[in-house]
């Protein structure tokens, strides 16, 4: 927090969100406690519930579950089986299927790992039978947590939802539940793909206007839009596109009164056709290069421009932190909530004009 400070500058919008952060995460405990204070301080005004998976009560509900994957490796088959057909179509699977799918929270608030080894189990170090794995499954079921496969399947059962926003990787691992959600015999939710939104602020809207780039070409890589400007700006491809027309129609020309006079030429005319062709391409090439290098600031304004939007050619929102956006509009989650429609799946851009 202190790093964060910083950085910042001392506007009260800045200072709110130190206190903010001071709040959450100096005066909490555990940082899931932070966290969900975090969330229910941005999202008040929209209802948002979180649920504590790791809440004692809601524990005991799932203990069934919670044994069935332990003690049988219930589930290890059906996502196995289901992780293969996703191969088979081409789907890359994120998440690795394992026979035991959850963790044993120590007394020191340590995650370990669940493992059989023959006729006994082993949690970290400790090696205890199989009567004593079920006895603590039972007495202390708030002491295991799943992994991030198993987890869509305890909260499905837990709060039952037609349907599921996700992320592009966790739309791969839903998806390898599929089988297992039937074999526990939970209602596998609808899959709806969360929004993607492009953030373009006042700077860089005013240099997007300047330049005259249309938003849809931010999209091409950096090299295809360069090209696609420079041509914009002398018409170059028109310009080559008109020669290679007229050059095609004299050859033809030619061609057709050499055929006449001797045949045998038809195959010079022909090679030198393609070597003009050649010459034309390269002069393209090389009028194309000294534009560039001619408009070297608009160049250079334009690859800032892409690696703002698209920071190492990743999207925005896999790079750009939470606190930016704050900071540049403290109600930003509640003006994007008026604008997003979770049912539209085209990516939304948000331009500010100020």
């Amino acid at each position: 927090i202190d790093e964060i400070e910083n950085c910042v500058t001392e506007d009260e919008t800045s200072k709110n969100l130190i206190q903010l952060l001071r709040k959450c995460f100096v005066k909490h405990d555990s940082y899931s406690d932070a966290f969900r204070f975090f969330l229910n301080y941005l999202f008040e005004k929209l209802g948002l519930v979180v649920l504590d998976l790791n809440d004692s009560f809601l524990k005991k509900k799932c203990k069934d579950i919670i044994e069935k994957d332990v003690i049988g490796s219930y589930n290890f088959d059906s996502i196995v089986n289901s992780s293969k057909e996703l191969n088979i179509l081409g789907y890359n699977t994120q998440a690795f299927a394992r026979k035991i799918n959850f963790f044993y929270i120590d007394k020191f608030n340590k995650r370990h790992r669940v493992l059989k080894e023959g006729d006994y189990y082993y949690i970290g170090r400790e090696k205890i039978s199989k009567d004593d794995l079920i006895n603590r499954i039972s007495n202390n079921t708030d002491k295991f947590s799943s992994n991030v496969l198993l987890t869509p399947l305890i909260k499905e059962y837990l709060m039952p939802n037609i349907g599921v926003v996700c992320g592009p990787s966790e739309i791969s691992y839903w998806m390898q539940l599929k089988e297992t959600f039937n074999r526990n015999k939970i209602v596998f939710p609808i899959l709806v793909p969360r929004n993607s939104v492009l953030f373009i602020n006042n700077f860089l809207s005013d240099k997007i206007t300047k330049l005259k780039l249309n938003l849809d070409d931010l999209f091409m890589d950096t090299d295809s839009l360069i090209k696609k400007w420079l041509n914009n700006q002398i018409k170059l491809e028109e310009l080559i596109s008109d020669n290679k027309k007229e050059l095609n129609k004299q050859y033809d020309i030619m061609f057709n009164k050499i055929q006449n006079i001797d045949s045998s030429l038809s195959v010079f005319i022909e090679r030198e056709k393609a070597k003009n062709k050649k010459n034309l391409l390269s002069m393209d090439k090389a009028i194309l290069k000294h534009f560039k290098n001619r408009n070297d600031v608009s160049v250079n304004q334009i690859k800032k421009i892409k690696n703002k939007l698209f920071p190492e050619n990743n999207l925005q929102e896999r790079y750009e932190n939470f606190i930016s956006l704050y900071l540049n509009d403290a109600d930003f989650i509640y003006n994007i909530a008026k604008l997003l429609n979770p049912l539209d799946f085209n990516f939304l851009i948000l331009k500010n004009e100020k």
